[in-house]
């Protein structure tokens, strides 16, 4: 099997991360399987409810994607949510483009959608993903992966990675039918 080199980005909140796969995913013309997160704003309480969705469909905010809250004390992931969305990441045709976006800590004791990323980072697959700064098994595991590719973006570089990215050998390897002539 031809393995790939995934391209993960890791920064900071705020750091550009989503921005950028989303500048990357515009070159992309074929479709995107994986998720997205979704942080919403803090409500009255200083809640704010996570949410997972699906790429190229429409997002809604309902109990049944809801797959988190951060609060002022810390945040919490539901593991069952997030387990009944490993679907999201199962049945993609291989060679295809998957996006992740974010992997983090709330997922870490979810097993079946732990499994699930490292199918798909195991597979003959395209991987773009964002990749939280935090020191856990799960995202260690993940930065790791023999097939991954690291890249950190931060306030300094984030608008020269994009270049730096399309640049990069390993990276003309992912999506074949990707095109990067029009950047």
């Amino acid at each position: 099997m031809d393995k790939k080199k995934h391209l993960l980005i890791t920064g900071k909140i705020g750091s550009g991360k989503s921005t950028l796969i989303s500048k990357i995913l515009l070159l992309q013309n074929e479709p995107v399987y994986g998720f997205f997160t979704k942080k919403e704003k803090p409500d009255s309480f200083g809640n704010s409810y996570v949410y997972i969705h699906a790429p190229n469909q429409p997002r809604k905010y309902t109990k049944e994607n809801c797959v988190g809250i951060c609060t002022i004390g810390g945040s919490v992931g539901f593991s069952n949510i997030f387990d009944q969305h490993a679907y999201l990441l199962n049945n993609i045709p291989e060679g295809s483009l998957v996006v992740m976006d974010e992997l983090g800590t709330m997922e870490s004791e979810a097993f079946q959608f732990c499994q699930a990323v490292f199918s798909v980072l195991d597979g003959n697959f395209h991987v773009i993903a964002s990749l939280k700064m935090k020191d856990t098994p799960f995202l260690n595991a993940i930065r790791n992966h023999p097939n991954v590719k690291l890249y950190s973006i931060d306030t300094e570089n984030r608008d020269c990675l994009y270049e730096a990215i399309l640049m990069d050998q390993e990276f003309h390897n992912l999506p074949e039918q990707m095109d990067t002539s029009s950047h």
